[in-house]
């Protein structure tokens, strides 16, 4: 069915790209071919969002295609795709309607035939991402019923749902997290298919795996995702061993944490110490050895691992004083609300935490703690010289008089802090 649809035009040109790829639509329809805005962009079009990726689909063939824009890239010319860079990380997408042969290894067609668009539409995973829109005739085209769907905030693959997980089984996961993100319900024989294919989901690549989870936390509401992963038995499939381990060590219902309203902060790193901290609480090797096997990059598991210190940091007793103040420091909003809901969820007071909170606020200058005023160079300074052993005890020892004596000058801090140590 085709629908006119100015609205879907109007947020397609709301990306800073459209320019570029209105260009090469017009390329496409001057040498004779069909190309249209298909799949995601259409949806979340529909949805009043700025696409965060436009594809197209054209009845161009990809050997025309790489003839047209000698900028193309063909390495997944065998899949039908034609990929043209429009600027810096940013790439557009072009894919021949086509139609796909048998699935072998559960991820991708064998080969593909040239095809139409209705037939291009029915090899797509779901109804919603299967929508394709006519630029020049303002026409959404719709074979599948995903406006429909769209409108009734209902996910459905297109066709069976079991044909369409067997060719390929990451779909299992788009499925919960298009769910997740868009607050779509998934309907019946959706939900019923995938616990089937559930176990499947070890044989797919960890980097794909990383990729949809990653976007499905992101999108916030973390206790809802994993939550949507227990319920559907995919949450063992996807944190490998973690369930084990929160029997193992008789924990209470992680849920009691995960359920808190995490929203003030969805960046990659804070949302993997909010799924690792009911169980690597104090385990920092644990933690990253989890990080490490899910294949999550290094930068994000060391900002992961200073939310999980900082965490250790404010909640056990042998910290001092002055290092609890230093966790908030840089990141106070985060690490606080952090702490708060992982010390109520373990029905912990939190009278002594709004103590460093109220104080780290009093001490704080400009959005950060004072500077030390004691440094390397003092120390160097000093006869006899201390070991390099002493050094870095002296400067914290220090910093802490520092802190605790905020009126205290620069001798005094010193000689304090020798008298007590050498």
């Amino acid at each position: 069915m085709k629908f006119i649809n100015k609205n879907i035009r109007k947020q397609l040109e709301l990306k800073t790209s459209w320019p570029k790829i209105k260009n090469i639509i017009e390329s496409l329809t001057e040498k004779g071919f069909q190309a249209v805005v298909a799949g995601g962009a259409v949806r979340d079009a529909l949805l009043k969002k700025i696409p965060k990726d436009i594809d197209l689909a054209s009845s161009a063939k990809t050997e025309d295609i790489l003839k047209i824009f000698p900028s193309a890239k063909g390495m997944f010319a065998k899949y039908g795709v034609i990929v043209i860079p429009l600027k810096e990380n940013e790439k557009l997408e072009i894919t021949s309607f086509r139609k796909d042969m048998d699935y072998k290894d559960g991820r991708r067609p064998d080969s593909i035939s040239y095809s139409s668009m209705k037939e291009d539409a029915k090899r797509r995973d779901f109804t919603i991402n299967a929508l394709f829109y006519d630029l020049k005739t303002e026409e959404l085209i719709d074979f599948v019923g995903g406006l429909k769907d769209i409108q009734n905030k209902t996910l459905r693959t297109v066709g069976k749902a079991e044909k369409r997980f067997t060719e390929d089984q990451l779909r299992v996961l788009r499925a919960l997290r298009f769910a997740h993100q868009l607050k779509f319900q998934i309907d019946e024989e959706t939900q019923k298919a995938i616990p089937v294919f559930a176990q499947k989901i070890k044989a797919i690549s960890r980097e794909r795996v990383l990729e949809e989870i990653i976007k499905m936390l992101s999108a916030g509401r973390i206790g809802s995702a994993l939550k949507s992963l227990e319920k559907y038995v995919v949450f063992s499939s996807v944190f490998p061993g973690l369930t084990t381990h929160l029997k193992r060590k008789h924990l209470r219902n992680p849920f009691d944490f995960w359920n808190k309203d995490f929203s003030f902060c969805t960046e990659q790193a804070f949302s993997w110490t909010v799924v690792g901290l009911p169980v690597f609480y104090l385990d920092t090797k644990g933690f990253t050895l989890f990080l490490k096997n899910l294949y999550v990059g290094s930068f994000h598991i060391k900002k992961s691992l200073s939310y999980l210190k900082a965490v250790q940091t404010l909640t056990t007793n042998q910290s001092s004083f002055t290092e609890k103040l230093q966790a908030l420091e840089g990141q106070k909003k985060q690490v606080f609300e952090l702490t708060d809901f992982w010390l109520k969820s373990q029905g912990l007071k939190v009278n002594s935490l709004n103590k460093f909170l109220k104080e780290f606020e009093k001490r704080e200058e400009k959005g950060r703690l004072p500077a030390p005023l004691i440094k390397g160079s003092d120390l160097l300074k000093l006869s006899p010289t201390p070991t390099k052993q002493e050094f870095s005890s002296l400067l914290k020892q220090a910093f802490e008089y520092q802190m605790e004596h905020p009126k205290a000058l620069k001798s005094e801090i010193l000689n304090t802090v020798l008298t007590d140590s050498l």
